[in-house]
């Protein structure tokens, strides 16, 4: 190993560390709560896995275009060598599938109308609470999801990304790095560029503008493709066909919108949806359910009988009803 191969392995060990820094403190060992339909519910527990959807089904489809912007404009401003193309090969990596991530959302809220109308069966549903160590029966390294509060400010992370760009600059600037040849110099901003990738788009995967904040987002992520675990899987790494649920399922979306002659039109675009389902959890994983507000009062004995339909044991889960007025 060269001068060059320790300055890249410290680049990304910093990257690294860095990303490790929005990862969720489990330390608290605060529940994590998962708003859902009753029907995904009972396939939830029948099944002890959650789903993970591909991040280009999110429900903010314009989440990624907007932690990209906020990296171009950083990129940009700290001058970084072949900024363009750099850009360029982050737009692909977000678009062309190299890394393939999939999201499971959770939030630290228990009872949020918003969250009860978005995702909880505007009301109908439960909310999940969770131990947040998400603790699995297998034991694949793989399987475990990245945890990580959704980041709602810039200043969040803009400080540790100029630190490396900066830390590019310094490399390509020294006397070693100069008196290169040229296909080793590109060879070196190549291997600093793959894990600057990597932590560009894990940013954007969990960047939410501010609007959201309300939400108190945490995600899961699972990630598979040929950049992934570059350690363990040099060729990449890619989860089995059989996981992946209802695999290019078509969803059909409303669109209503006001057209040129002032005329009110509803139109239905057809969206896939991708997604994968997680490894099976331990019993144990299920803490605490929260009846939507809009669940009929007097019902909570019949959640008790699905969980044990199930075999839960239910003398270690809290079935609570929401007080909160939703009509």
């Amino acid at each position: 190993m060269d001068y060059m191969d320790e300055l890249i392995n410290d680049f990304q060990k910093k990257t690294n560390e860095f990303l490790a820094q929005h990862n969720y403190d489990l330390s608290s060992q605060k529940l994590l709560y998962h708003y859902t339909s009753l029907e995904k519910f009972e396939q939830i527990i029948a099944s002890r896995k959650f789903l993970f959807t591909h991040y280009e089904n999110l429900n903010d489809t314009l989440e990624l275009k907007y932690g990209y912007q906020i990296f171009e404009k950083l990129v940009y401003e700290t001058k970084v060598p072949d900024a363009d193309n750099y850009l360029k090969n982050l737009k692909a990596i977000l678009l062309n599938h190299e890394i393939d991530f999939y999201i499971c959302s959770f939030s630290e809220q228990n009872d949020n109308l918003s969250l009860w109308r978005l995702y909880g069966d505007d009301g109908y549903g439960v909310a999940l609470g969770i131990d947040p160590n998400f603790t699995l029966v297998s034991e694949k390294k793989v399987e475990n999801p990245t945890i990580s509060a959704a980041i709602y400010k810039q200043a969040t992370f803009e400080a540790n990304f100029k630190k490396l760009c900066n830390r590019i600059n310094i490399i390509t600037n020294c006397s070693k790095y100069l008196v290169l040849s040229e296909s080793r110099q590109k060879e070196v901003l190549k291997h600093l560029y793959s894990h600057l990738f990597v932590y560009c788009f894990s940013i954007c995967l969990v960047t939410k503008h501010e609007s959201y904040q309300h939400e108190s987002e945490v995600r899961l992520l699972l990630k598979d493709g040929r950049l992934s675990y570059p350690n363990e899987y040099q060729n990449g790494f890619y989860f089995s066909k059989d996981r992946f649920h209802l695999k290019g399922k078509s969803v059909d979306k409303t669109i209503t919108f006001l057209d040129d002659n002032l005329a009110i039109k509803k139109d239905t675009v057809t969206v896939e949806k991708n997604s994968i389902l997680s490894s099976t959890l331990d019993d144990t994983f299920l803490k605490t359910i929260y009846l939507g507000p809009k669940v009929p009062k007097g019902t909570k004995l019949n959640y008790e009988k699905l969980l044990k339909k199930y075999n839960f044991d239910i003398t270690n889960i809290k079935i609570i009803e929401t007080d909160l007025p939703y009509q």
